[in-house]
């Protein structure tokens, strides 16, 4: 019991002296100071690479369903890669009754250039 009261007391007293907390440190982040420098951009080849082999660890789980999810999400936050086109084809050919095996998704998956 004492240590909730303790605690209690310490969380109050930082609201009314409003000492800096990590949780109010927190809550001022904005974008602005989340800049990152120097990070390296990766190109459209590097990033397809990466979706490319998200996707087949889902599928090399038996998750076919989370595989293409995944690499059509990660595709869509690539200036390059967004919007394809093959991407709504392959959601046709799923509903269609087609990318049923670990193989067709796979080759589907591979296939993007």
């Amino acid at each position: 019991m004492k240590l909730i009261e303790w605690l209690r007391q310490l969380f109050i007293e930082n609201l009314a002296e409003e000492k800096p907390t990590p949780l109010k440190e927190l809550t001022r982040l904005t974008s602005e100071n989340l800049v990152v420098k120097n990070l390296k951009k990766p190109t459209r080849e590097e990033y397809l690479k990466w979706a490319k082999e998200r996707a087949n660890y889902y599928i090399d789980k038996g998750e076919l369903t989370n595989a293409f999810n995944s690499f059509c999400s990660d595709m869509d936050k690539h200036a390059e890669t967004k919007n394809n086109p093959y991407l709504r084809i392959g959601r046709q050919i799923i509903l269609g009754g087609g990318l049923k095996t670990a193989e067709e998704m796979r080759e589907f998956i591979n296939g993007f250039e």
